[in-house]
């Protein structure tokens, strides 16, 4: 062939190669990038997010935050938005891709459009002029040009939430997933029941929809029927013939959820068919220990009727009747004592119902109790009522009886008990009543020392580091602290508290015995294992003049402590508003930001103390600062609904538009809480500009009276492209027609979205 000059060979001085299919485009370009970087590297992109041999047209548009590379090559006119990801793809000329894709191994035609959250992979093509609808997932899919890829278990899912058969039919029709689980964790027929739509749900169960469906964090059909009170629901769901006592990620059947929410209806329903009265969950709890601690009087008395044990130990040791004593719902507490339920048993680490009625100073139930017979727990209860630092609940148990020289399993007495709580007036009364601390120290005689001030003596052990803390800081035995100072005892013990001599006797506010300490050289920044400082510990307690005599030691007004926060902010956390004012007339910097990484304005603002609020603003708090997710301190103050925190931010000519990437304007945060007077409030001082976004949180939230009432506000005057292709999506995917209609009447219609059928129209 040679020789007769029918071979011929031809140099081509470009980039060739021989494209038969779309991956070998790709490998393809990817070698063509390559050659690119080799040759002329001036020409690869070098913007933010790019990696790797990317090129990119002048005129192509990309959004924050967004990965490009390696190998793409983006076209004329491209507008890529905020946070996508593309690798080793090619996308052609005026194509958009929305905010959050991730596109692998793809060819995007001319003026295709990929929506939001999209993951399109595996060397997929789009022709030209396709859509992609968001939250949509192609791999390895070539689409022909004009067409419109619609996610159908997205749209299946969203029209069980408005309501719409015909929508929902027709997503069915074309392969929706029945079971598929969306973004909530909740499948079609769990966002069906929630609602109580037996039409809906009908439907999906006649396309074996299951039941028992849900995601990691989500619930079943059946749970959610029960929450929402739905008991028509329950019994369509339970026509299906389903197992009753199935449980859920956590161990719950659908009894435990109408035993948690009260549902006595649905609860005596569940149980006529054969729930469990007495399953146990993950957690070890019992129906009856989800209504006892819930508070459900009417569930209690049907699962007590229906056969519940009554006095089975939850995992912390506590009975149905000390759940309920503890979390003081008498009435459930009478009606299991009628019952007779055990009044004196507990687990190793729970309690009888008297030392929780004890705690919780609830002294109509310990009378009840103690009439009703729990002789077996009152010595356990008189040390809880030591422990809890009330004298007269002390004085009652011991004239009901209680031992002053009881001794429990781990060797410690009432006395020890008060020692150890520091509370002196306790430690007297029972030293009068003839209370005795054994030595637990050595064998050693132990002194007997008087304070100066007529305090009652009593039994200690050896004078020690542990003394001069446990015996002598804790109780204000000023004589003993002295005599364990002067047998070098170390001022700078750490207890078994976790604090510092100092430290505990600033937390009760001994003014006399801190100053004691100081001349001493306590130290007066050290820690201990709780983190904090004395002066923290004088803020916790509000102690102004434990502050101010620790402050004059020369401690740095803004000193954090362990978790990285100054006393100020501890101040506000704490709404010790006094001392606030003082540290800030002290010098404390009115912006420093905590460990959370909210200022004291944001977090004065948060615990709606107004008074702090206006104290910070008066000393020059920057209104304005961002908290971590982008809010002013007036968006929370509207988040939260704190209205007189508005109102005077917004007289201190606070920002009323701004805010950060991840906030709100307080204009959303007032249509999100559907607080209309706020919302005008707003707008009368200047929130106008913000009124779009609100309007789409109105849309987006599906209220109506919202939309109507910004409506009449303007916010559909001048609607931006920007936000009336976000409109008109939301209002597509609601079928809400009426917001269709209100952008029309603006002149911004656009003839887009999901396609209406007749008599929708």
């Amino acid at each position: 062939m040679v020789c007769d000059h029918q071979l011929y060979a031809f140099e081509l001085q470009g980039f060739w190669m021989d494209v038969g299919q779309p991956k070998d485009f790709l490998t393809g370009m990817c070698l063509y990038l390559k050659d690119l970087r080799s040759k002329n590297s001036d020409q690869l992109y070098k913007g933010p997010g790019v990696v790797g041999n990317v090129l990119v047209d002048p005129t192509a548009k990309i959004g924050p935050n967004c990965q490009i590379g390696p190998n793409v090559t983006i076209g004329p006119g491209v507008v890529i938005e905020e946070g996508v990801c593309v690798k080793r793809s090619t996308i052609l000329t005026d194509a958009v891709i929305k905010s959050n894709s991730w596109l692998e191994s793809c060819i995007v035609g001319w003026r295709c459009s990929v929506g939001k959250w999209v993951r399109m992979e595996g060397t997929t093509v789009l022709g030209e002029d396709v859509i992609v609808k968001d939250e949509t997932y192609i791999n390895g899919g070539q689409v022909l040009p004009h067409k419109n890829i619609t996610n159908w278990n997205h749209v299946l899912y969203e029209s069980t939430r408005t309501g719409n058969i015909s929508v929902i039919q027709k997503a069915l029709y074309f392969g929706a997933d029945v079971d598929n689980i969306q973004f909530d964790e909740n499948t079609a027929l769990a966002n069906a029941t929630k609602r109580g739509r037996l039409d809906i749900m009908q439907l999906l169960l006649t396309h074996k929809a299951d039941v028992f469906k849900m995601g990691p964090k989500g619930k079943t059909p059946l749970s959610w029927a029960i929450y929402r009170g739905h008991l028509e629901a329950v019994k369509l769901l339970l026509s299906n013939k389903i197992n009753l006592n199935k449980a859920d990620h956590v161990g719950n059947t659908p009894l435990f959820y109408a035993a948690q929410e009260g549902k006595t209806n649905i609860a005596d329903f569940l149980i006529n068919n054969g729930a469990d009265v007495n399953r146990v969950n993950s957690c070890g709890n019992t129906p009856l220990s989800e209504a006892t601690t819930a508070g459900h009087l009417p569930i209690v008395k049907l699962l007590v009727g229906k056969g519940a044990k009554i006095d089975k130990l939850d995992p912390e040791g506590n009975t149905p009747v000390s759940l309920a004593t503890r979390f003081q719902h008498g009435e459930i507490v009478k009606y299991l004592t009628v019952m007779e339920a055990e009044l004196c048993k507990a687990g190793d680490k729970g309690k009888p119902p008297l030392s929780w009625a004890v705690l919780n100073e609830d002294v109509e139930l310990i009378e009840f109790l103690l009439e009703s017979g729990v002789e077996g727990s009152i010595q356990l209860a008189f040390l809880d009522a030591i422990e809890s630092g009330s004298l007269e609940l002390v004085k009652l148990l011991r004239e009901e009886g209680a031992d002053v020289n009881f001794v429990n399993k781990n060797s410690q007495t009432p006395l020890s008990r008060a020692i150890e709580v520091g509370n002196l007036e306790i430690i007297n009364y029972l030293v009068e009543c003839g209370a005795v601390r054994e030595k637990t120290v050595s064998n050693e005689e132990t002194d007997e020392l008087n304070d100066n001030d007529s305090e009652k003596s009593f039994v200690i052990v050896k004078i020690d580091d542990a003394a001069l803390d446990v015996e002598g800081v804790r109780t204000g035995n000023r004589t003993l602290i002295q005599e364990a100072v002067k047998n070098k005892a170390d001022i700078k013990y750490i207890g078994d508290d976790g604090n510092t001599p100092l430290a505990n006797a600033t937390r009760r506010g001994r003014i006399d015995i801190m100053k004691y300490l100081l001349r001493k050289k306590a130290d007066v920044c050290k820690t201990g294992k709780t983190g904090r400082t004395p002066v923290h510990w004088a803020i916790f307690r509000d102690h102004l003049d434990a502050v101010k005599l620790l402050l004059a030691r020369n401690v740095s007004v803004n000193k954090l402590d362990e978790a990285g926060n100054a006393p100020l902010l501890y101040a506000v956390q704490n709404g010790r508003t006094n001392i606030a004012e003082y540290l800030l007339n002290r010098g404390a910097d009115v912006d420093k930001a905590g460990s959370s990484r909210r200022t004291p304005l944001l977090e004065a603002v948060m615990s709606n103390n107004l008074s702090c609020v206006k104290i910070l603003v008066a000393k020059g708090a920057n209104i304005d600062r961002l908290d971590p997710n982008g809010n002013t301190p007036l968006a929370l103050a509207v988040r939260h609904k704190h209205k007189e925190i508005v109102e005077f931010l917004t007289v201190m000519e606070a920002n009323i538009c701004k805010a950060g990437n991840k906030g709100k304007p307080p204009l959303s945060w007032a249509v999100i809480n559907e607080d209309a007077d706020t919302v005008e409030f707003l707008l009368e001082n200047g929130a106008e500009s913000t009124i779009q976004l609100a309007l789409m949180e109105a849309v987006d939230l599906g209220s109506d009276e919202m939309v109507r009432f910004l409506k009449e506000k303007g916010a559909f005057v001048d609607l931006v492209k920007k936000y009336k292709d976000i409109v008109l999506d939301k209002a597509a995917k609601n079928d809400n027609l009426e917001i269709v209609k209100y952008v029309q009447e603006c002149d911004v219609a656009r003839d887009e979205g999901f396609p209406l059928t007749d008599s929708e129209s």
